[in-house]
């Protein structure tokens, strides 16, 4: 059945979802898109488990409402709670990749999806190594979960999306090495399976020392990081949702002017402490303040928090300041990030801010992006998190509007507060105490590698020697490289982001065959692999943290099996950024 109410309920989450009025779901008669049918495939993770019997169905099915899809559970079984609309799935306790295989054809049949969503292996390495059962062989258990997919792609036209599985942790943490060999696997085993095929990681997003209910199933926030993976990955293969029943055009502002994003109504927002905040701290106390510096614009959160706007390409540049209100004083714990347009990765992130730490500057390229997503979460503990978005706007021209800066300011020995309120106009923020500064970026091809392989590589252009250029987009800075080759930079600690944008030149057409990976400080696992991209492949973002990290690696090489062909891979605009 398809979901029918129009604002999203409160899960039994610990988050709390906002109305927002725009986003109420149209009539059946204004559906514009078909509705699409997802079979959500495994074991009792996806059935649902010890603290939410939905499994992460629930917080999926918010996100797809939220996000104006018209979709459809579907599957044998039907259960969970009464916030869950949509029941239908096909999750069976105990199931091992073998069990699911045997009764997959009769489950396509009836259930003719559209979109497969597949997390399956904890079984297999759980069961493996008891009595009387062989000890565990990643590379077999993978190749299992490869012929399960053949199945699939053979007896239905799904599009199939298979996830890494969640990591074990005590009683059962001795199965967590198992876990991770088998999760190595499947990159290798996904890459050969053709585009209706695509990876997720879900053991990194699910911590095991706060998101799991028991030894290997999650809790309640697990299983709600775990849903917002599943639904970035929809949000990029699903067809486009029809726009919102409302003639409201705050969700698409004017690009002649900036607009702080308290002033806009969000796509979607969950907030950890009941509602976000417009212009106020994340308790609704009083004004954002941070450093001592008191702001009139902004977004007061509490983790987890996640805030989606649509841009639709309207804005060049995104910028806010942020920290730990001083409501808090030295309390708390918190991470900020920035995603754009679904992907996996953020654009920016602060590392660990405690109420202690100065107030950063996030300022990011918004170009051509459709939407922006502001994440906050919890990083050790729980005590006073109010986080701010302060001053958080989007803007045209990447220049902030001009702001009234109200500055509380106490007078020893006097308990007396004088308030002075001044009106600055500036691009970066007002000098303080503890000034902060716009990121400076430096491109790649500005600075020297040591080169590796045998392939060629040019700066600024792609690998034949002309401009570089990937789905329509004409870059001038950046990196063509053709396979085997890896660049190596020195970073000596003095950068905090690398970032570019990948894929195979245009001049290619649907050709070509590669896959773009990142290497810090010569470790052998990669902060970043494309996995298998052709010419048809859409661009792929790239965020690394290189905060304290020595070296940089850039490498393009061809999948196992691969013919050398029209192989121009393109690192476009890469960049670090201090």
């Amino acid at each position: 059945m398809t979901r029918a109410r129009a604002v999203v309920a409160a899960l039994a989450l610990g988050f709390a979802t906002i109305p927002v009025a725009t986003l109420a779901t149209a009539p059946a008669t204004a559906q514009t898109t078909p509705k699409v049918r997802i079979m959500p495939l495994g074991d009792s993770i996806t059935r649902g488990a010890i603290e939410y019997k939905g499994g992460y169905r629930g917080p999926l099915e918010d996100l797809l409402v939220g996000g104006r899809y018209s979709f459809d559970f579907v599957g044998s079984q039907s259960e969970g709670p009464a916030t869950l609309d949509d029941k239908n799935h096909e999750g069976w306790n105990g199931f091992t990749i073998y069990d699911i295989a045997t009764r997959i054809h009769g489950w396509l049949s009836t259930a003719q999806p559209d979109y497969v969503l597949l997390m399956a292996g904890t079984n297999d390495v759980g069961n493996a190594g008891r009595t009387g059962a062989p000890p565990f062989d990643a590379q077999k258990t993978a190749g299992e979960l490869g012929d399960l997919i053949d199945t699939i792609l053979a007896n239905s036209t799904a599009k199939i999306v298979v996830a890494q599985i969640i990591p074990f942790r005590d009683p059962y943490a001795a199965r967590d090495p198992e876990a991770r060999a088998y999760n190595a696997e499947l990159p290798g085993v996904v890459s050969t399976k053709g585009r209706r095929v695509s990876l997720v990681d879900m053991y990194s997003v699910v911590d095991k020392a706060t998101e799991m209910a028991d030894g290997n199933h999650p809790n309640a926030k697990g299983y709600s990081d775990i849903a917002r993976v599943w639904y970035d990955e929809l949000v990029r293969i699903l067809p486009t949702p029809p726009p919102p029943p409302s003639t409201s055009s705050t969700t698409t502002p004017p690009a002649t002017s900036s607009k702080y994003l308290s002033d806009l109504t969000p796509l979607s927002a969950v907030n950890g402490g009941g509602p976000y905040r417009r212009d106020q701290n994340g308790n609704g106390s009083g004004k954002i303040k941070l450093d001592g510096k008191v702001y009139d614009k902004g977004l007061g959160v509490y983790p987890r928090s996640d805030i989606v706007y649509t841009l639709n390409g309207a804005y060049t540049s995104f910028s806010a300041e942020v920290g730990i209100d001083d409501i808090c004083g030295g309390a708390g714990s918190l991470k900020f990030e920035v995603f754009l347009d679904g992907a996996a990765s953020p654009i920016y992130t602060s590392g660990t801010v405690t109420g202690a730490t100065p107030r950063k500057w996030a300022l990011v390229d918004v170009g051509n992006v459709t939407r922006l997503r502001l994440v906050v979460t919890n990083v050790a503990g729980i005590s006073c998190e109010y986080a701010d978005w302060a001053n958080a706007l989007v803007s045209a021209s990447g220049t902030p509007p001009s702001s009234t800066t109200t500055t509380t300011t106490t007078v020893p020995p006097s308990t007396t507060t004088t308030t002075t309120t001044t009106t600055t106009t500036t691009t970066v923020p007002p000098a303080t105490t503890t000034p902060t500064t716009a990121p400076t970026t430096t491109y790649v091809s500005q600075l020297t590698a040591a080169k590796s392989g045998t392939g060629p590589y040019r700066k600024d252009l792609n690998a034949a020697g002309s401009a570089i250029k990937v789905d329509g987009t004409q870059y001038a800075k950046g990196i063509g490289m053709y396979p085997s080759v890896a660049l190596t930079y020195s970073l000596a600690g003095g950068y905090s982001r690398f970032l570019s944008d990948v894929g195979i030149d245009d001049v290619c057409g649907g050709a070509g065959s590669v896959i773009f990976r990142v290497f810090l400080d010569g470790a052998t696992t990669p902060a970043f692999d494309s996995l298998k991209m052709t010419g048809a492949t859409p661009k792929k973002r790239v965020a690394v943290d290189v905060t304290g990290k020595s070296t940089l690696k850039i490498e393009l090489t061809r999948p196992s099996g691969a013919t050398a062909g029209c192989d121009y891979g393109n690192w476009a605009d890469a960049r670090l950024t201090r």
